[in-house]
């Protein structure tokens, strides 16, 4: 199964037990040490994936004349006009 591209879901709560184990603060060092080591890595991938998604969301945003799709990200939706459908 290592081939196996891993599920979002489960890198999460693999990345949660982890900070629970280190949180505990019975690890040995060595193992703490590592498990960090997994964890950021796990944070990362994370992180890149939430990214991905977020660029491929879209909101639908009411207008005048119908609907218009918009991206979900804050930033590109100010850089938008907003409300100048006439511009078209």
């Amino acid at each position: 199964m290592a081939t196996r591209k891993t599920r979002f879901e489960d890198s999460l709560r693999r990345l949660e037990e982890i900070v629970g184990k280190l949180e505990s603060g019975d690890t040995p060092l060595e193992q703490s040490f590592a498990l960090f080591e997994e964890g950021m890595r796990l944070a990362s991938e994370c992180q890149e994936r939430l990214e991905r998604m977020r660029g491929r969301m879209e909101v639908l945003v009411r207008t005048k004349d119908g609907h218009r799709r918009e991206p979900l990200d804050a930033e590109q939706r100010d850089e938008q006009p907003a409300g100048d459908d006439d511009a078209a």
